[in-house]
This record gives structure tokens, sequence and C-alpha cells, in this order.
């Protein structure tokens, strides 16, 4: 008796079988399943990082808009994720770290009874990290998408502002662009932008096209960076690249042409001193680098006068910035660290040391990792500008969210970087040869 094919298939013992129309259906749907994932991460950094790129376009507008891409980054997120992207931050060491700097920012508030607008913009943080947390625990292609969406969103806004440049006032000291956003925004912005589009053009296997068009890319940044004069934000790109270059081309001969590199463009920058030195404003009287460019003066009310006087829990979210103009003339303290210190005092700012300090600890425990090389980049590059600019820890625009993302990254448990194992083939079980005759028969 020839066996039919239901036969057969109990005599393979019941393996399912991966052809006919109910498997093909069965692959197609896992496909849109998956694309439509992509899409909708992609689309969470696109809109996110673009609508907090033009938030401060419309005076009095900002808190408003960047709530609404708030919400929008909510909605994508549950729609990616359903409840685990509000609640992230419950499953994360460095979720719950956040929290305790947003709650003691939030009492410092009420304490301080500070508008609650400024209560707000701190308490944003923490749903925005917990959507940022979601996307790095389902794992970091999911994070290089909503990376690539908001990489492309940024590069919105450079281009936007290239429109804008004067290019024959490019050499020229005195000239900084300046259109919706002050040029030390705007920089901060270039620099970070230009590091991850360098990340997804140095990707192995990336085709052609694909390569020229990053690299142009980062071309863009690099002429509207040069364009704004920022000194913190060339501070933050080389600290970035060095970072990048050190982890992504971890070989001896490719860290000795790293050094070499490094070497040749610290002896052009000797050589032509005085010309980087004029163009960069580096000992004008209002921007000179022995003065800080006012900023010395700025640190030194906010640590011998603000925070003595309230050490604990600060002033309330945004009170410092009226006692620094006040004072110095300033807008702000040009720094992130103080900005928090100032702020929420040693009990809001301790978390956010311990964070970084957490970030810093998974960068070295990855350095071997050539996939995470953008990842340390855009973190190193957050905190460099940091120390000169008060964008510690925020969701204004999408270079704030990729370091956010960054730290999310960092945050979260990483896998080992291994090839994916083969399927193993299916084993066959021992059974009782009476059985298989039986169920031939």
């Amino acid at each position: 008796m020839t066996p039919s094919p239901p036969q057969l298939q109990m005599a393979d013992f019941n393996t399912p079988a991966d052809h006919g129309p109910a498997a093909a259906r069965r692959r197609k749907n896992a496909w849109m399943s998956q694309r439509l994932g992509s899409i909708l991460l992609i689309t969470l950094g696109l809109t996110w990082g673009g609508i907090t790129a033009c938030s401060m376009a419309i005076e009095d507008w900002e808190t408003k808009i960047q709530a609404a891409a708030l919400v929008v980054a909510l909605v994508f997120g549950f729609l990616s994720f359903r409840e685990s992207s509000l609640l992230a931050w419950l499953n994360s060491v460095g979720g719950i770290i956040l929290t305790v700097h947003v709650a003691a920012a939030v009492v410092s508030g009420f304490q301080s009874d500070v508008p609650s607008e400024h209560i707000l913009r701190y308490a944003a943080l923490l749903p925005a990290f917990s959507v940022l947390l979601s996307v790095a625990r389902a794992g970091f292609q999911s994070v290089e998408k909503v990376r690539l969406g908001l990489t492309i969103a940024g590069l919105v806004f450079v281009v936007f502002h290239l429109t804008e440049l004067d290019y024959a006032s490019l050499t020229d000291p005195m000239y900084r662009i300046s259109v919706y956003l002050n040029p030390n925004s705007t920089a901060f912005i270039a620099s970070m932008i230009s590091l991850s589009a360098a990340g997804w053009a140095l990707r192995p296997n990336t085709r052609s096209w694909v390569r020229v068009f990053w690299f142009a890319a980062v071309l863009c940044c690099a002429v509207l960076l040069l364009g704004t004069k920022s000194r913190t934000a060339f501070l933050a790109l080389a600290a970035g690249t060095l970072a990048y270059s050190w982890i992504r081309f971890h070989t001896l001969p490719a860290r000795i042409a790293t050094i070499a590199v490094i070497v040749l463009g610290l002896a052009y920058a000797f050589q032509h001193r005085e010309t980087i030195t004029d163009t960069m404003s580096l000992d004008e009287k209002e921007r000179s680098i022995e003065t800080g460019t006012g900023r010395y003066e700025i640190w030194r009310f906010l640590l011998t006068t603000v925070i003595p006087e309230n050490p604990w829990l600060g002033i309330g979210p945004g009170q410092h910035t009226d006692l620094v103009l006040a004072a110095t003339g300033s807008t702000n303290s040009h720094n992130g660290f103080l900005t928090s210190l100032a702020d929420t005092g040693i009990v809001g700012t301790l978390p956010l040391f311990l964070l970084t300090g957490l970030c810093f600890r998974a960068v070295w425990q990855r350095r071997k990792r050539a996939d995470q090389a953008w990842v340390a980049a855009i973190f190193a590059a957050g905190v460099v500008e940091s120390l000169g600019e008060s964008v510690f820890f925020s969701i204004g625009n999408p270079a704030s969210l990729l370091f956010m993302l960054a730290v999310a990254t960092l945050a979260t448990r990483s896998s080992p970087e291994t090839a994916p194992d083969p399927v193993p083939a299916p084993t066959r079980p021992h059974v009782p040869d009476k059985l298989v005759l039986r169920v031939v028969q």
C-alpha cells in the first residue's frame, strides 16, 4: 500500500509543511508586519524630530509644539510596542534613575511655585525616555530605524538653513547664521546630524549611491557648522569623531591611521593658526576663549551665589535664567550640569551624573562592537556640548533626541555581537520501528 501525503507527514512526525498557499500567506503576513513595524519606527523618528526642529520658529509656542511632538511620539510608540512604550522606564535602571531626577524637579517646582510650563518641560523627559527605552529594548534594528528618522529630520533642518546661509560671509568672523535658533543651537544640530550621517555612510556593505548621499549630508552639515562659528559644537564634533573612529576602526593599522589623521589635522591647524584664530574669533574681545565668551563669569555666579543658597532642590525648573540675565546679561547658564544643579539641586543632579556614568561604562564595555560606534559618538558629543551649552538631557530638537536615543541604547542591556545562529535541522526522535510501520500501513 502506497502511503498518502498525510500519512507521509505523519511518518515525518508531523513536521509542519513549509510549502503551499497557507505557508505563502504566513510568510507574506510576516513580511508585511515587519515592513509596517519598520515604517512606524522611521515615522516615529521623522515626525518627532521634524516637529521639534521647527518648534522655536513660532514665538511663544515652543513648549506647546514640543508637547504636541511628544504626543505624536507616544502614539507611534504605542502603535509599535503597545503599553510597554509607556512602562519601559519601570523595567530599566536608567529609567528609574531618570525618574528620580524628574521627581526632584517636580518637587522643586512646586516648592518654589514656578510656572507649570517649566515643571512640565522636566516631567516630559520621563514619557519621552520611556518611548526611547522601548525602542532600545526591541533590539538594535529598531534603534536604527528611529535613528534614521531623526537623522533625516535633522538633515531637512540643515538643508533649510543652508538656503538662508550667506556663503560670501562664511569666513567673516562677525557673521554667524541665526534664523529662528541661535547659532550655537543650530551648530549643535549640525554636528550631531553629521556624526549620525557619517555612521550611515561608513556602514559595511552600503551601496555606493547611498554612501555618496550620506557623505554629501556630512558636507552640508560641515558648511552650516562653519557658518555658525560655534567652538563648542566643533569640540563636540571632534569628541564624537574620535569616539567613533576608535570603536569603528579598532584594528591596530586603522588606529594608527586615525592617529596620523589627527596629527596631520593639528599640524595643519598650527600652520594656519592665524586664519583659524581670525575666522573663529578666538581672540576677539566679545568671543575670546580667555573669557569663554562670558561663560566663566556665569559659572562663577552660579557656583558662588545661586547654587550654595539652594543646594539640595535648587531654585526651581527654569528659574536660573532670570537670575543669570540680571547678573551677567546672558540668557542661560551655558552648562547643562550647572543648569541642573541650579534648577533641581544636588538631589536632582546626582541621578544625571549616575546615569551618565553608567552610559560611559556601557561605552567601555562595548568598545569592541563596531555597530555601537555611532552610539558612543553621539553620546560623547552630547556630553561635550553640554559642558558649554544647556542641552543636557533635553528633547527639544532632533539632535537632543539622538542623544537621548543613545542614552536609552546604552542604558539597555545589549546582546553580544555575533552572527545569527543557523536554524538547527530538526532532529528525528527515536520511535520504535513497529510504530512507523503501523503509520505507513
